[in-house]
């Protein structure tokens, strides 16, 4: 869709047909198919480059030049050409001040190499009291995806510093996200012209 206007801090939903994106909407509760599985970050209104955390072998980082595990960049039009699934767009309901826009940048320019937090992806995913309890301190040694994401919007002031992102999936930042009104609903995303 030519006409959607991608702009810094904006967040991109990905949902693909695989099994593990099927658990990860499950585990999640997500519908798949309908909610996403993954998240990443746009990091400027010029040229929209998108900023995530994954395992997934996805193509070199546009930064690092090499392939890569963890957080990495990818040109949005090209990270959506070679996505075999939905990608939503869901666009901050406020725009940014230059002044976030750089410490959006910083930050996310600052974790790149910073390698993929299985165990966090996976203890993030709300199904042990337990685990919430006692094993799911702050830790930003290794990011996930919706933790990378959660902590961008963090540092810009749009999401309360108190917030655990080590908690947030991806689904459930979206979720909190639309709730407090910091993105707006989703847009299906094509490769953009």
């Amino acid at each position: 869709m030519s006409s959607i206007k991608v702009k810094a801090g904006d967040m991109v939903g990905f949902s693909s047909f695989s099994l593990l994106d099927i658990g990860i909407n499950l585990a999640t509760r997500g519908i798949p198919f309908y909610h996403i599985s993954h998240v990443g970050v746009i990091a400027n209104d010029f040229a929209p480059v998108i900023y995530e955390s994954t395992a997934s072998d996805i193509g070199s980082c546009i930064i690092q030049k090499e392939r890569v595990k963890g957080v990495q960049a990818h040109f949005l039009t090209q990270r959506i050409e070679a996505y075999k699934g939905k990608v939503w767009l869901y666009p901050l309901a406020r725009s940014l001040s230059f002044s976030q826009k750089r410490k959006l940048c910083n930050y996310l320019d600052s974790q790149i190499g910073v390698q993929y937090d299985t165990l966090g992806a996976f203890r993030s995913r709300d199904l042990s009291i337990l685990e919430k309890i006692i094993f799911r301190k702050p830790d930003l040694h290794s990011l996930f995806c919706s933790e990378y994401c959660g902590e961008a919007h963090k540092v810009i002031g749009v999401i309360d510093p108190e917030v655990n992102c080590g908690k947030l999936n991806p689904n459930k930042l979206i979720r909190l996200e639309k709730a407090l009104g910091i993105v707006n609903n989703g847009i299906r995303m094509e490769v953009l012209a």
